[in-house]
């Protein structure tokens, strides 16, 4: 039984509005969307989600989140910056999987929707961070909605898309 749905279309046919409708009201939504510009810096639509979705934990969730993992996501993340942990030697920004999915399951042990919006804004290294989180055995946790249009895509999306699709998810 597959857990994904691409809803795939031009700009402007409701995708989004759609996507709001389906999941409005409903409290296992992780929604991150993808915003024009997000392709030219590295993980920028996953520090976004990452960001509203460490927001919306409860203060002591963030204080209690282990020394390494606050380290790794402050690569890109610079608010969660813990000063005893230099900062990666690299000029390039790596984020580990773990510490991703680290911040995910803090929020939703249990698994919920995963919602990408605006999918094709989305920049190339959030887009395999995501596939890596979502790949592995935790998958059967996560319903996945995509929405994209079918022009925009890079490779790495349709990629991702099409994995998805061959796994029957």
């Amino acid at each position: 039984q597959g857990r994904t749905v691409a809803l795939v279309g031009e700009a402007g046919i409701g995708k989004s509005r759609l996507l709001q409708a389906l999941v409005d009201g409903q409290a296992d939504v992780l929604f991150w969307s993808g915003r024009a510009g997000d392709a030219i810096t590295p993980y920028s639509t996953l520090a976004r989600g990452l960001g509203a979705l460490i927001r919306g934990l409860p203060n002591d969730a963030v204080v209690r989140m282990p020394r390494e993992v606050k380290a790794d996501l402050a690569r890109v993340m610079p608010e969660l910056a813990v000063a005893a942990i230099p900062p990666p030697r690299s000029s390039r920004a790596v984020m580990p999987v773990q510490a991703v999915k680290a911040v995910i399951r803090l929020a939703w042990p249990q698994g919920a929707t995963f919602v990408l919006d605006d999918l094709h804004f989305a920049d190339d290294a959030s887009i395999d961070l995501l596939r890596q989180c979502l790949a592995d055995e935790d998958r059967a946790l996560w319903r996945v909605i995509l929405t994209m249009r079918p022009s925009l895509r890079s490779p790495q999306t349709q990629q991702w898309v099409q994995q998805l699709s061959d796994a029957g998810h």
